[in-house]
Formats: C-alpha cells, sequence, structure tokens
C-alpha cells in the first residue's frame, strides 16, 4: 500500500507543472520539460544522499505533467490536433508504474 500511495503522489505532484504548460499551448515541451524537471529532482536527491535515484519516479512525474496538461487544456476549451500518441503514451507510462507497483 506505502508504494501504490508513493507512486500516487508523484503523479499528483507534476500536476500543476502540466496545468501551466497548457498555459503556454506548445505541446513540443509537454514529455520534455516534466522530465528534465523530475531528472533534476532526482539527480539532487542522488547526490545529496536526501534520498534515491527511482527511474519509476521519472515515469509518474512524466504522467502527472500530461495528466495537467490534458486537464488544462480540457478546462480551457483549447483542444487542437491529433492525442492517440499522449493517449499511448499515458497507457505505456501507467502499466510501467502498474509494474513497478506489483514486483
Amino acid at each position: 500500500m506505502y508504494i501504490a500511495i508513493g507512486l500516487v503522489a508523484n503523479v499528483f505532484l507534476f500536476v500543476p507543472l502540466g496545468f501551466a504548460l497548457s498555459r503556454i499551448g506548445d505541446i513540443r515541451w509537454l514529455l520534455l520539460i516534466p522530465l528534465l524537471v523530475s531528472l533534476a529532482v532526482e539527480f539532487a536527491q542522488y547526490y545529496t544522499r536526501l534520498g534515491t535515484f527511482e527511474v519509476d519516479d521519472l515515469i509518474c512525474n512524466t504522467i502527472g505533467g500530461i495528466t495537467g496538461y490534458e486537464l488544462g487544456i480540457s478546462l480551457s476549451g483549447q483542444r487542437e490536433g491529433d492525442y492517440k500518441v499522449i493517449t499511448a503514451y499515458l497507457i505505456a507510462l501507467g502499466l510501467c508504474c502498474l509494474k513497478s507497483m506489483l514486483l
């Protein structure tokens, strides 16, 4: 149960960042910015020894960024383009989180 709470918390942690990215409106940064911010946090944890570097945190944080972006786009009504790739990406990342939760 502790692992599931940690994974969900990592997703929700980056929803505000994704929401802010939806205001920019440039989809090219959708995956890159949450991933780079999460990577910076993980490296800081590793080098300061205040935490551990975990790949599932990177995955869940990126999912949170995408979720926040989608939420922001949906609430503002500015839906444009084909989001099948993003949906497939979310499903793949969700399965990775599920796998790491079960193992």
